[in-house]
């Protein structure tokens, strides 16, 4: 009977240490808090600086020499299409003009006056081709009389708003000297540049947000109008031109401004937690949890959306992440998840 309860006393003795080695390995699992990564679309968000440049420019010239005789606007006056902008001296001109109109008439009579002597047979065919190339060149020389006085009149080849004037009544001009300068901006482009490795997202129609030092709460609406096809061959960035209504004029040409793109990219994109990466000697890693196991994984970060971040990386699709207690765990870690978001 005394061996029989020895015996007994083991058993138990044996069952306890079980139990209490059992309760010593539970509690050396590390009690941790996880959450599932997502793969969804996410919009490339770019921000870039440029500057504001009129949809249209010119610098209107004169198109023959000549005394100014009179300057019609200042800078900053609105004109429309074809309106006048300086008048060139045209005396001269016109006096040109009535002695060529006289000599057109003088040929016109002489030719009528040969047609009636051939009808009689009393000139030759010769003589009456004779004059009528007399009446062609007279022709001419009225249409460019004309054309010479029509060019007296200096021109805005567009509506717009008068940005430079070079030139004042009374002074000599040359052909090709520059009058005034016009520029359009009821609308305006944003030039800006794109990072080589963003072009082959971008397109016309993309929406942009325009916003200016000038205006702090003020934002413009706009969208790509133009990806340019060459790019610069040092920095390897493309230009892009952005066009922007400009209905109360608050957007002046040369004025600086920040552009903000959203751009789908096409891809689908991994997202954790922003508390699931953790830095370890430099490098970014994120736990995996797979049987109560983890499972240390190397990742490149990317922007944010949120509380979410972009990684890439070899994580499984749809993986449990841990996101609170990985500061301290090691790979291959035996786990306790206390909470699952």
């Amino acid at each position: 009977m005394m061996i029989r309860l020895d015996r007994v006393v083991m058993r138990g003795s044996f069952t306890c240490v079980y139990i209490a080695c059992l309760a010593i390995a539970v509690a050396a699992q590390q009690p941790v808090e996880v959450a599932q990564s997502m793969v969804r679309d996410v919009a490339l968000s770019l921000k870039l600086v440029g500057t504001v440049d009129p949809l249209l420019s010119a610098t209107v010239s004169a198109e023959m020499a000549g005394r100014v005789d009179g300057m019609l606007v200042d800078e900053g006056d609105r004109v429309k299409e074809g309106q006048v902008l300086a008048w060139l001296d045209g005396d001269v001109i016109r006096v040109r003009l009535v002695q060529a109109q006289a000599r057109l008439k003088q040929a016109e009579t002489e030719y009528q006056r040969m047609v009636k002597l051939m009808e009689q047979n009393l000139a030759s065919l010769e003589r009456l081709q004779e004059i009528e190339t007399e009446v062609v060149l007279r022709k001419a020389d009225v249409d460019l009389a004309h054309l010479s006085l029509d060019h007296t009149a200096i021109r805005s080849p567009f509506s717009g708003v008068v940005a430079g004037v070079y030139v004042e009544k009374g002074e000599w001009i040359n052909t090709g000297g520059r009058v005034a300068d016009v520029i359009q901006t009821d609308q305006v482009f944003v030039l800006t540049s794109v990072p080589e490795k963003h072009v082959r997202h971008l397109k016309p129609g993309i929406p942009a947000v325009i916003t200016c030092d000038a205006y702090p709460d003020a934002q413009f609406d706009g969208a790509i109008h133009l990806v340019f096809p060459r790019g610069d061959a040092k920095s390897h960035a493309f230009p892009i031109k952005i066009i922007v209504p400009n209905v109360d004029d608050k957007l002046k040409a040369g004025m600086f401004a920040r552009v903000n793109l959203e751009v789908d990219q096409g891809d689908r994109l991994t997202l954790v937690p922003k508390d699931a990466v953790v830095n370890i000697a430099g490098e970014k890693y994120v736990y995996t949890l797979a049987d109560s196991l983890v499972h240390r994984v190397k990742v490149q970060v990317g922007r944010s959306e949120g509380d979410y971040v972009v990684v890439d990386g070899d994580l499984p699709l749809g993986a449990t992440v841990v996101v609170t207690g990985n500061e301290t765990l090691r790979p291959n870690a035996k786990v306790t998840v206390v909470r699952k978001y």
